[in-house]
């Protein structure tokens, strides 16, 4: 092999793709198109004759905060789902399971409205962005707070994900502003050198761009025989943020009469994440889910 040769293997020009560059070329448009996102039309113009404007938008898109959102608010009502066209769709059930690979979004109605939003789907990275337009695009939230998580071997602090519940948060730099002393906050800062990414990181930066509140609540993922044991604390820091936030919103809300309550729906949501039955049919749902997968896995190797 000469200079040339060696040259070429060694230190690739970049004004030739590679191989795999090639391949990617071709399927990058796809990953802009816009997932479809399919309303309950009736319910819709009923709740939202001027659009959807809401107190709040809770996203979750870990197991443990979308079986806490499925089972809070028994009065809840389904106003939409957001349908990925390359996931298939064989496996679904009825009724919805945490196993279904699903996005639902739900509604709580009432004089201070907000929307759930239970992703269950593994959204890749490079499709992020266009599923945070299609959640958000048609939707004017005061307050938008995702659950997100991050894997235990990617996380740089202090504490061990595999003998505590690790919760962290971030937030956008518009937060609303509050004549009373706010304090410590109860959830602790995502300690620096600690990268989220995926769909919680493009919610969050879809809302710093567009000066959106924004607030994201990270769950250092546990082993998974000890998923279950994240569901209380992990509800516990959302609540957290969320009482927060209504504490803090000025009154009135913002420059939409909707957005008045703000502070009672953030409240609200926060007292439903929390409440026994809430928490005792999400932990039951994470501990099914984790036992059929350990159980498929053992099968697998046995």
């Amino acid at each position: 092999m000469d200079i040339f040769e060696y040259s070429e293997v060694n230190y690739p020009s970049r004004t030739v793709q590679q191989d795999e560059e090639e391949a990617a070329v071709s399927t990058a448009p796809a990953n802009l198109d816009l997932p479809v996102t399919l309303w309950n039309a009736q319910l819709r113009a009923k709740l939202f004759p001027d659009g959807i404007v809401v107190g709040a938008v809770v996203v979750a898109t870990t197991r443990a905060s979308c079986a806490l959102l499925n089972h809070a608010f028994p009065g809840k009502q389904v106003l939409g789902s957001l349908v990925l066209p390359e996931v298939p769709m064989r496996g679904l059930t009825l009724p919805h399971s945490l196993r279904n690979r699903t996005c639902t979004i739900y509604v709580v109605p009432g004089p201070s409205p907000a929307l759930l939003v239970a992703c269950q789907y593994d959204v890749a990275a490079e499709r992020a962005h266009a599923v945070c337009t299609a959640l958000l695009g048609e939707v004017c939230p005061e307050q938008v707070v995702v659950v997100g998580s991050l894997r235990a071997e990617a996380y740089r602090g202090a504490g061990d994900a595999s003998q505590e519940a690790l919760v962290f948060r971030l937030a956008t730099a518009q937060q609303p502003s509050s004549s009373q002393p706010a304090g410590p906050h109860p959830v602790p800062t995502l300690p620096t050198g600690n990268v989220v990414g995926g769909l919680p990181a493009a919610i969050l930066s879809y809302c710093q761009v567009r000066g959106m509140s924004g607030q994201l609540v990270v769950d250092v993922e546990m082993v998974p025989s000890l998923c279950a044991e994240s569901v209380a604390p992990l509800a516990s820091a959302t609540a957290a943020v969320l009482s927060r936030a209504a504490a803090t919103h000025p009154q009135p809300g913002g420059a939409h009469p909707a957005h008045a309550g703000c502070a009672a729906a953030c409240s609200a949501v926060a007292a439903a994440l929390t409440a026994p039955e809430t928490l005792a049919a999400a932990r039951r749902d994470v501990e099914a889910v984790t036992a059929a997968q350990t159980g498929a896995l053992g099968a697998v190797y046995a």
